[in-house]
């Protein structure tokens, strides 16, 4: 039986999905992916696969990283970052810049000490390489933190997916192997990720994804995939908008 908070959120999702934009793939139409794979076929409009609450679940998935990425919209048209940073509301998008930022900033520092160390004495060179370097590991370290929460943030949010998924997990790798050289994703952690036991998922976002831009990426991969089971799977979206109307009529 479908548990009632995750019949709730879907039905949430699905009258955004009828109203507003989120009914359109945030893809042009021309970039719009549709995968062709037979073994759509087998999961398609089934309660083991696709169904309705399952496509609701495939359009949380996506509001929510999304709202992670870019943050989220306001009524003013504004977005509004999603995490907190030093005291600021940051989206992932804020935070890769964050990280580059402070790579650049320490080889920029480091690079013009070398080249003007013949202006220091040896105790004075050594006393700024050591300021550079704590104030570099500080930023890191506050940056690092940040991340362990953002992980395990996605790993809270992608339970229910997760669950979904069970069961037809080996379906699911041949599609994704589909998206992946539709989109032409020369390396994604996506297939490493998505061919792991049961379990193993969680560890894996944890020690492989040590920056944010490589978490990042894999969200903006994650998204498209699902952008493009959504797309592929018409039985589980008209059953999905079936449910949306009945949900409707019976206010």
């Amino acid at each position: 039986m479908k548990k009632p908070f995750l019949v709730i959120s879907c039905l949430s999702v699905g009258l955004m999905f009828c109203s507003h934009s989120a009914a359109r793939s945030v893809e042009k139409e021309k970039d719009k992916i549709i995968l062709e794979s037979p073994l759509l076929s087998l999961i398609d409009g089934k309660s083991f696969g696709v169904d309705a609450i399952n496509f609701g679940v495939i359009l949380k998935q996506r509001l929510d990283l999304r709202r992670r990425i870019y943050g989220i919209a306001l009524e003013n048209g504004q977005r509004v970052g999603f995490f907190e940073f030093e005291g600021k509301k940051v989206t992932l998008l804020d935070l890769c810049k964050i990280e580059s930022k402070i790579e650049s900033d320490y080889n920029a520092k480091m690079s013009y000490l070398e080249k003007n160390k013949s202006l220091y004495t040896s105790g004075q060179l050594a006393k700024e390489r050591k300021k550079i370097t704590d104030d570099y590991n500080s930023k890191k370290n506050a940056l690092r933190k940040c991340l362990d929460l953002v992980k395990e943030d996605f790993i809270e949010i992608s339970v229910v997916y997760a669950d979904s998924a069970k069961g037809i997990k080996d379906l699911l790798m041949g599609i994704v192997q589909e998206f992946v050289d539709k989109k032409g994703l020369k390396e994604t952690f996506l297939l490493s990720w998505g061919s792991l036991e049961p379990g193993q998922e969680e560890d894996s976002i944890r020690k492989n994804l040590t920056s944010f831009k490589d978490f990042t990426r894999f969200c903006i991969d994650l998204i498209g995939f699902i952008e493009a089971m959504a797309n592929s799977c018409p039985k589980g979206k008209a059953l999905f908008i079936e449910m949306i109307k009945k949900a409707r009529q019976s206010k």
